[in-house]
C-alpha cells in the first residue's frame, strides 16, 4: 500500500482543540485537495509528524465529531497516511499511550507508528522526552538494519532549532546524533532548516512548522506543505495561505486584515498625540471585525522607561518572561534547569492567550422573579449613569433583585449576603408557580440570548449565539458555555455586579481570592500547567526511580549471593584439584597398552604352535605302535605255531604212527606236513622281517616322540609363560585403569567444580553490570527528578507565577491609586505586594497633618474602608478591561455610597460619571437621601414601585412601565 506511493506531502503541529475547529477542519481540507490534484493523485501519501491535538489526555466531543465528520471523507480514506505521535499527542512519559490511535479505525489506509520502526527504508521517531533515549534508539535502529536508511521522520527538540524570533533551543539532543540522511521533523511552528556546523557531516533537518498561525509568536510566518518523492527528497514546498484568522503586530500591515483577525496595538499611556492618531485605524479594523487588542505603557516618576500595563509574560513572549525570570536568579544557558524550563514552558498545553470577553448587555425581560410577578423589560444598554431607587416603601421591592437579575441569568447565582439561609426557590415570586429570565446582548460581537426558568423542582436553561441553539443536554454542561463565553461568577462579581454586603470585596477578602483574581489577569494559568507537568514528571521518574530501587535491592542481594557462590565454588575447586591429579601415564594411554596387552594375550591363547606336529607324530606312534604290536602278535602266533609243527615233527620222526592217536601217519600227510612246516617256516621268516622292521619303526618313533614331547613341554612352558605373563600384563593394566578411573571421576568433579565458578563468576559479573547498570539509571533519574521537581518549584506559586503577579500586583495598585486620589482628594494610598506568591500585603498610608502615616485596614474609617474598596474594585476593573481579559458595558453598583459623607458621595458621583463614558451604563442602587444627592450627576433615574398586588413595576426615567 505505502511502497505505490508516488509523493507525500507532509506537515504537522495541527494542534486541534475546541476553539481551533475551523482552523483544524479548513487545513485538513486544504491538504487533501491539493493531494488528490497533485501529480500522481490517488497514488499520492500524507505524513503527518505529531502535534495533532492541542490538549493532552481527553478529546471534547464536538472536536471529536468535527474530525470523524471530516476524516471519514472518502478522499481520505483511501489515501495512505503514516503519522506519528508528538509531545502534545502523548498522555504517558513513554509516550506509550497516546490520542491518535482512533484515527486508524476512522481512516483504513491510516498507520500511527508509537515506536521507533523502520518503514519504506525510512525511520520513523515519535517524540521522546528523554535526549538518552534518541542516543539509544537512533543506533538500534540503524544497526539492526541491514538496508540503507533513506530518511528520519522524527518529532524532536534539537538543540539550534528555533521556536522564534527570541528563542533557540538549548536541547541536549544535537544534530550530530543524527545519520547524515534527510531529517524532516515537526516540534517547532516555525519553519526552518538547521544544517550541522560539522561540514564533513553535511548534517541538517528541515521543521515543517504549523500549518496555520496559532499565536502572535507565528504573526508573519507563512505556512507551507513539503512534498516528498518516493525517495523522501524534498520535490516542492506548498504555501497553505491563509487559514483562519492571522496575527499582526502594528498597524503596518492590516490593509490584509480580515474578519475575525487579531491585532495588538501599543499604546503609551500618556501619548495622547499618538493615541488619538491611532484611534481611527482601531475603529476601522473593529468596524471590520478584527478584534484589536490594546497594550498600554504607563511612565512613572520613579522609572521613565515605558512599564507596559499587563502583565510582564503578556508584553514579553512567555519563553523571554520566563528567560527574564531564570536570569535573575542566576540560571545560565549552560544550566539542565534552565534548558528543563523553558522546554518544559514549550510543552505546555494550555499555551492560548485567556479567553477575552467583551460583553454588551442590552435589555433582559423577567417575569414570576422575586418581586416581579409579571413581565418587566428593563433596557441595559447606553443609559449612561442610571439611578436605580424605591418609591414610597423602598426597602424590599426588589431594586437589587431587578439589577442583579442579568446575574441570574448569566449563571443561576445571586449576589452573596451576609446570612446565606435563603433557599433556591426564594427567587420565585410568591404568587407565581416559576421564575423566568431573559438576558440579551453582545458578546464578542456575537449576538446572544440566554434564558433561564425556575420552578421549585426544575430548572431550564437555553442559550443561542448568532441565532444558534448552543444549549447542551445538561444545564450544567450549557452553564459551563456560558462561563467561557461570557464570564464566570467570580469574574462577573468583580467587574459588573458588585452586591452591598462587600462579601465579594477584593480588599477584605481571602489572599486566595484576590491571588486567583489577578491570576486571571496575569494568565498564570500557562505556568500552572508547566508545574502539573513537572510533578507529573517528577512523579514519574519518581516512580520509576522507586521501582529500579526496589529491583536494585534484589539485585545487590543476588550480587551478594552470587559472590558468596564464586567464593563457595573457588573454595571447591581448590579441594578437587588434590584429589583430581591427572593419572600418569595418562589414562588413554593405559587404555591403549591394555588393548594391546588383550589382544597379545588372546593370540597367546589362540597360539597352537607345537600342537598339530605332536598330535601328528603322537597319530603316527600310535600307528606304528599299532603295527609293531600286531607284527609282535604275529610273530608270537607264528611261534607258538611253529613249535607246535617242531613238536609234531619231532614226535613223527621216530614213528609212523601219531603219538597223539596212535594212528598211522600216511605219506601225504607227511607231505603236508612238511609242506605247511615250510609255509610256516617262511611266514615265520617274513613275521620277523616285518617285526624287526615295527621294532625299528616303534624304537624310531619313541625316540622322536621322546624328542617332540620334550620340544612340546618345552613350548608349553614358553606359552604358559608368556599368557602368564600377558595376564599379569593385563590385570596389572586394569588395575592401573581402575585407579585411573577413580582419579577421572575426581578429574571430571573438578571440571565439574570449575564450570560451576565460570557459571557463578559470570553470573556474578551479569549482576554486578545489571547492579552498575541500575545504579547508574538510578543516577541518571534522580538527576531528572531533581531537575523536573526543581522546574516544578520554579513554575509554582512562590516561584515564575510571583514574579510575574509581583509586577501585576504593582500595576493594580498604580490603577487604585489613581482611583484613590479622586476619591479621597489625595489622603488615601494603598499598597498591594505579594512577596512569596502566596501570602498578599495590603498596606495604606494616611495623610495627616502634612505626612503619610502608615495605617492597617481595621485602623481605618468606615468611610476611608469604603474609599479604598471602591478604589481597589475600580482599578482591578480598569486593568481587566485595559489588559483585553474582561470587559463589560454595565456595571451594577448596590449601595456604593454607604459610610461615605457629603463629599464622598460627591467624589464616588464624580468617578462614576467618568466610568460612564467607557463602561455605557452604570446602574447604582441608592437609598432615597443618597439618591437625592446623587440625581444631579445621574443620566436617568429609574424608579421602583409596588403595584399594590404583590408584585412590583419599575419606571424607567420617569416611564410607568406597566405590568404585562
Amino acid at each position: 500500500m505505502y511502497e505505490s506511493v508516488e509523493n507525500w506531502f507532509v506537515f504537522s503541529d495541527l494542534h486541534a482543540s475546541t476553539s481551533t475547529i475551523p482552523q483544524t477542519v479548513e487545513t485538513l481540507n486544504v491538504l487533501i485537495n491539493k493531494v488528490r490534484s497533485y501529480e500522481g493523485g490517488r497514488n499520492n501519501g500524507v505524513l503527518f509528524l505529531g502535534d495533532f491535538f492541542h490538549s493532552r489526555g481527553s478529546i471534547p466531543v464536538p472536536l471529536l465529531n468535527s474530525l470523524c465528520s471530516t476524516l471519514s471523507h472518502s478522499h481520505w480514506t483511501s489515501t495512505p497516511t503514516i503519522m506519528i505521535p508528538g509531545n502534545h499527542d502523548q498522555i504517558t512519559l513513554s509516550g506509550s499511550s497516546h490520542s491518535l490511535q482512533f484515527l486508524e479505525t476512522i481512516m483504513p489506509k491510516c498507520r500511527v507508528i508509537d515506536e521507533p520502526t523502520i518503514l519504506l527504508n525510512a525511520a520513523f521517531v515519535p517524540y521522546r522526552r528523554d535526549p538518552n533515549i534518541w542516543k539509544k534508539d537512533i543506533p538500534e535502529l540503524i544497526n539492526n538494519y541491514t538496508s540503507p536508511i533513506k530518511a528520519f521522520f522524527v518529532h524532536a527538540d534539537v538543540k539550534g532549532a528555533k521556536m522564534n524570533s527570541n528563542y533557540t533551543s538549548k536541547s541536549e539532543l544535537t544534530l550530530s546524533q543524527f545519520p547524515p540522511v534527510p531529517i524532516y521533523s515537526g516540534h517547532f511552528h516555525l519553519p526552518q532548516t538547521l544544517k550541522s556546523k560539522n561540514k564533513s557531516k553535511n548534517n541538517k533537518i528541515t521543521y515543517i512548522g504549523s500549518p496555520y498561525q496559532q499565536s502572535f509568536s507565528e504573526a508573519g510566518d507563512v505556512k507551507r506543505f513539503l512534498v516528498l518523492n518516493k525517495e523522501f527528497e524534498v520535490k516542492e514546498s506548498l504555501e497553505v495561505g491563509r487559514v483562519g484568522r492571522e496575527y499582526f503586530i502594528g498597524l503596518e500591515n492590516v490593509g490584509e486584515c480580515v474578519e475575525g483577525d487579531v491585532v495588538r496595538v501599543d499604546i503609551v499611556e500618556g501619548d495622547t498625540e499618538a493615541e488619538e492618531n491611532v484611534k481611527p485605524h482601531i475603529q476601522n479594523l473593529k468596524d471590520k471585525g478584527v478584534d484589536v487588542i490594546i497594550r498600554r505603557i504607563q511612565r512613572t516618576k520613579n522609572n521613565p522607561t515605558p512599564l507596559i500595563n499587563e502583565p510582564p509574560n503578556a508584553s514579553m513572549s512567555d519563553s523571554e518572561t520566563t528567560l527574564s525570570f531564570l536570569s535573575s536568579l542566576n540560571y545560565t544557558s549552560e544550566s539542565p534547569i534552565h534548558s528543563k524550563v523553558l522546554s518544559t514552558l514549550n510543552n505546555v498545553t494550555s499555551t492560548s492567550k485567556p479567553s477575552r470577553v467583551n460583553l454588551e448587555l442590552s435589555e433582559i425581560d423577567l417575569k414570576g422573579f422575586a418581586s416581579f410577578k409579571s413581565k418587566q423589560e428593563y433596557p441595559l444598554g447606553s443609559r449612561g449613569l442610571v439611578l436605580l431607587k424605591g418609591g414610597s416603601s423602598s426597602n424590599g421591592v426588589g431594586k437589587t433583585s431587578l439589577a442583579w437579575a442579568g446575574m441570574w441569568a448569566l449563571t443561576g447565582q445571586l449576589d452573596e449576603r451576609a446570612v446565606n439561609d435563603a433557599s433556591v426557590v426564594s427567587i420565585i415570586n410568591d404568587r407565581s408557580k416559576n421564575a423566568e429570565v431573559t438576558l440579551r446582548g453582545k458578546v464578542n460581537e456575537r449576538d446572544f440570548v440566554v434564558s433561564r426558568s425556575k420552578t421549585k423542582t426544575k430548572t431550564r436553561l437555553s442559550f443561542f449565539v448568532d441565532g444558534k441553539d448552543e444549549t447542551l443536554q445538561t444545564a450544567k454542561d450549557t452553564q459551563e458555555v456560558i462561563n467561557e463565553m461570557c464570564g464566570s461568577y467570580s469574574t462577573l462579581s468583580r467587574c459588573v455586579f458588585l452586591n452591598q454586603f462587600m462579601s465579594g470585596d477584593m480588599l477584605s477578602g481571602s489572599d486566595s481570592s484576590l491571588l486567583e483574581a489577578l491570576s486571571k489577569l496575569a494568565d498564570v494559568d500557562k505556568f500552572r500547567e508547566a508545574r502539573k507537568i513537572c510533578s507529573e514528571e517528577a512523579r514519574e521518574l519518581q516512580k520509576e526511580r522507586l521501582s529500579l530501587e526496589g529491583g536494585l535491592s534484589v539485585r545487590i542481594n543476588d550480587e551478594r549471593i552470587a559472590m558468596e557462590s564464586v567464593e563457595e565454588m573457588e573454595n571447591l575447586v581448590v579441594t578437587d584439584s588434590f584429589a583430581a591429579q591427572p593419572p600418569t601415564p595418562a589414562l588413554t594411554l593405559i587404555n591403549e597398552e591394555l588393548e594391546e596387552a588383550t589382544a597379545e594375550l588372546d593370540r597367546f591363547k589362540e597360539d597352537k604352535i607345537g600342537d598339530e606336529d605332536l598330535k601328528r607324530l603322537q597319530s603316527e606312534m600310535e600307528a606304528a605302535d599299532s603295527t609293531f604290536r600286531a607284527a609282535k602278535d604275529a610273530v608270537w602266533k607264528s611261534e607258538k605255531e611253529l613249535e607246535m609243527l617242531q613238536s609234531t615233527d619231532i614226535a613223527h620222526s621216530d614213528g609212523e604212527n601219531c603219538p597223539t592217536c596212535g594212528q598211522t601217519i600216511d605219506g601225504d600227510a607227511e607231505i603236508q606236513l612238511a609242506k605247511t612246516k615250510k609255509e610256516i617256516a617262511s611266514k615265520m621268516e617274513a613275521l620277523e622281517v616285518s617285526f624287526t622292521a615295527a621294532a625299528e619303526e616303534v624304537t624310531k618313533n619313541s625316540a622322536l616322540l621322546e624328542s617332540l614331547q620334550q620340544q612340546h613341554q618345552t613350548l608349553s612352558i614358553s606359552h604358559d609363560t608368556k599368557i602368564t605373563t600377558a595376564s599379569q600384563k593385563v590385570s596389572s593394566l586394569r588395575s592401573e585403569i581402575s585407579s585411573a578411573v577413580v582419579s577421572s571421576a575426581a578429574l571430571q568433579k573438578l571440571e565439574a567444580a570449575i564450570s560451576g565458578l565460570e557459571s557463578a563468576k559470570s553470573k556474578a559479573s551479569k549482576l554486578t553490570s545489571d547492579v552498575k547498570s541500575m545504579k547508574a539509571k538510578i543516577e541518571r533519574l534522580q538527576s531528572a527528578e531533581t531537575i523536573a521537581t526543581t522546574s516544578m518549584s520554579l513554575f509554582s506559586s512562590r516561584g515564575i507565577q510571583q514574579y510575574v503577579l509581583s509586577d501585576t500586583f504593582t500595576s493594580l495598585s498604580s490603577y487604585t491609586t489613581g482611583y484613590l486620589s479622586s476619591l479621597s482628594v489625595d489622603t488615601l494610598r494603598l499598597n498591594l505586594t505579594c512577596e512569596d506568591g502566596v501570602k498578599i500585603g495590603r498596606t495604606v498610608e494616611v495623610y495627616e497633618n502634612g505626612s503619610w502615616i502608615s495605617r492597617s485596614l481595621g485602623s481605618l474609617s468606615g468611610g476611608q474602608y469604603r474609599r479604598c474598596s471602591l478604589g481597589l474594585m475600580f482599578g482591578y476593573r480598569e486593568m481587566s478591561r485595559k489588559w483585553g481579559n474582561f470587559k463589560s458595558n454595565l456595571l451594577v453598583l448596590d449601595e456604593p455610597l454607604t459610610h461615605l459623607d457629603t463629599e464622598g458621595r460627591r467624589r464616588v458621583g464624580r468617578v462614576l460619571k467618568g466610568v460612564v463614558g467607557e463602561e455605557g451604563t452604570v446602574l447604582c442602587i441608592l437609598q432615597d437621601k443618597a439618591a437625592e444627592e446623587m440625581e444631579a450627576s445621574a443620566d436617568e433615574i429609574d424608579v421602583v414601585e409596588r403595584d399594590g398586588e404583590g408584585g412590583s413595576s419599575v419606571l424607567i426615567d420617569g416611564d410607568v412601565k406597566l405590568d404585562l
